[in-house]
């Protein structure tokens, strides 16, 4: 159940979508730095792991596919969003090109502060999947309380999350989205907010930039639905 101060945070966001949706449009008014052409690998590392639970997965800020379509040719059954519509549009024609799949994956243009308006706002799944938009969706510990108030409810009970997101050891100079701390995932993925954390570890997030050291240092959690 959202409560009445994040339901109010929603609602802030969404009176901010449009200056959000031409924001991100922008970004993809050429190719953004995560679009790399293929799903991620730490994606790869956590399937053969076993951190997938299925069949069900809602891919958070899916961009142009990868990750989903990847997912899907696994065996997976796939709800995809993103903000963008130009990448949702980018997204159905590498799936027209992917050719069979074990499973299925449908795209959708959707906010993450407004999932009450997706088509598939009813549902819940066995996996809610983000790679790299926790730590995209603003630089305020009030969004990302908004955030996980957010999406929660789409993750059925002993349901599963997947986060990889930057952390904080990138060094300084740092110009990416904001770098995350473990204890803040730890603080925001809590009992109190209807999560078990199961597992955080270190890995990359791979990119196009030309960072110092290569690719971004990232975190993986692995959350369990209480």
């Amino acid at each position: 159940q959202i409560r009445p101060c994040m339901r109010k945070g929603l609602q802030g966001f969404a009176k901010m979508r449009s200056s959000t949706v031409s924001y991100w449009n922008n970004m993809y008014a050429k190719p953004p730095a995560w679009d790399i052409g293929k799903h991620q690998p730490e994606i790869q590392n956590a399937l053969k792991r076993g951190d997938f639970i299925g069949p069900s997965v809602l891919d958070i800020g899916c961009g142009k596919g990868d990750n989903a379509i990847f997912l899907a040719a696994a065996g997976f059954k796939v709800t995809s969003f993103d903000i963008v519509q130009s990448a949702v549009d980018a997204a159905n024609e590498k799936l027209l090109k992917a050719g069979p799949l074990k499973g299925s994956v449908e795209f959708h243009q959707a906010s993450v502060f407004e999932l009450d308006k997706a088509p598939f706002g009813s549902q819940k799944f066995d996996t809610l999947l983000d790679s790299a938009v926790f730590h995209c969706v603003g630089r305020s510990d009030d969004t990302h309380a908004n955030y996980v108030a957010a999406i929660t409810p789409f993750a059925r009970k002993g349901g599963r999350l997947l986060l990889h997101v930057f952390s904080d050891d990138n060094p300084d100079p740092w110009e990416g989205p904001r770098r995350i701390p473990e204890d803040h995932l730890r603080r925001f993925f809590s009992q109190a907010t209807g999560w078990q954390i199961q597992s955080i570890h270190k890995c990359t997030y791979v990119d196009n930039l030309d960072r110092p050291g290569g690719h971004g240092k990232a975190f993986f959690m692995v959350a369990d639905k209480l």
